[in-house]
């Protein structure tokens, strides 16, 4: 295999194991009680000591349940980053570091003698999309 081969598979590897460990940790062996929704215990135990009329109870109520969903939308949030945005950095930072060895190691000194050869290391470096 190429030295670019086993790298590739290496970091995905690597992202793989991330990934299943971060899964096994961030969302199978969630506590109970660390992803709460309107109907769980603790939440309706706050949700009897709201006092007053009727307004003012919907109110209290409704605040009660804006902040619980917000709050765990949060945490899932933080959960999924915890294990998405590892694996990302490290294909990207992998796949920069190649892409510029890639171009270091193909420059020498009869490239630039060629037009062609020069056209097409401007275009690769000065436009980010394909024309």
């Amino acid at each position: 295999m190429r030295r670019s081969s086993l790298r590739k598979a290496g970091v995905f590897t690597a992202c793989g194991v991330w990934i299943c460990w971060a899964v096994w940790t961030q969302f199978l062996t969630m506590p109970n009680g660390e992803v709460e929704n309107h109907s769980s215990l603790s939440v309706k135990e706050r949700m009897s000591d709201c006092a007053g009329n009727f307004q003012q109870r919907y109110d209290c109520k409704n605040s009660i349940v804006i902040e619980t969903d917000r709050m765990t939308f949060l945490n899932m949030v933080g959960r999924i980053v915890i294990v998405v945005l590892p694996p990302l950095l490290l294909i990207g930072a992998v796949n920069l570091q190649s892409r510029r060895r890639d171009n270091d190691d193909s420059a020498d000194d009869d490239e630039w003698a060629d037009s062609s050869s020069y056209r097409r290391r401007y275009h690769r470096r000065s436009k980010s999309r394909h024309d």
